[in-house]
């Protein structure tokens, strides 16, 4: 914590999951395939899945 009492602690942990998902990946064939892990697990991107229907986000 600084003095300001900012923290970094957001910085940290996203740091700390993707280099978590790094290791899960070991093995994948194309980056790629991290880089689409990375944006379903932080990203919250949320892809189309056959046979369903999209959901749609609603923000209260």
């Amino acid at each position: 914590m600084t003095n300001d009492g900012l923290s970094n602690a957001l910085v940290e942990s996203t740091n700390t999951k993707l280099r978590l998902l790094t290791r899960m990946a070991y093995g994948f064939r194309s980056t790629d395939n991290l880089i689409a892990l990375c944006l379903l697990d932080r990203g919250s991107y949320c892809p189309p899945l056959p046979g369903r229907q999209a959901a749609k986000a609603t923000h209260g």
